[in-house]
């Protein structure tokens, strides 16, 4: 992978749960860090459920690497959230891949 590549800007966020003061427990997202990505997008589908009709778009992030970044973080593009769906690592550990799915 030429690191010239990577040409945009990502957000990768880590779940947190707090505890409020009620004891209730919330869970949300944080930044954990600001990435250089190259982008590529895969397949995208269209299918009902629970009677509304969902986009499904599959996107692979190319990152350097790092041993913190796993499925349950996010990735945050375009000011949207992508799930990460897998994490495979490229080469000798210089990048990472982030197989994720965007759903709206």
């Amino acid at each position: 992978m030429n690191p010239g590549d990577l040409d945009r800007r990502i957000v990768i966020k880590r779940q947190t749960t707090t505890t409020q003061n009620n004891g209730e427990r919330k869970v949300s997202l944080e930044a954990y860090a600001t990435r250089w990505a190259s982008v590529k997008y895969k397949n995208g589908k269209e299918g009902e459920e629970a009677d509304e009709i969902t986009s499904v778009q599959d996107v692979i992030f190319t990152v350097r690497h790092d041993t913190n970044i796993d499925t349950t973080y996010v990735v945050s593009y375009n000011s949207k959230d992508h799930d990460i769906q897998s994490v495979n690592p490229m080469g000798r550990k210089d990048f990472i891949q982030l197989y994720t799915r965007l759903t709206s």
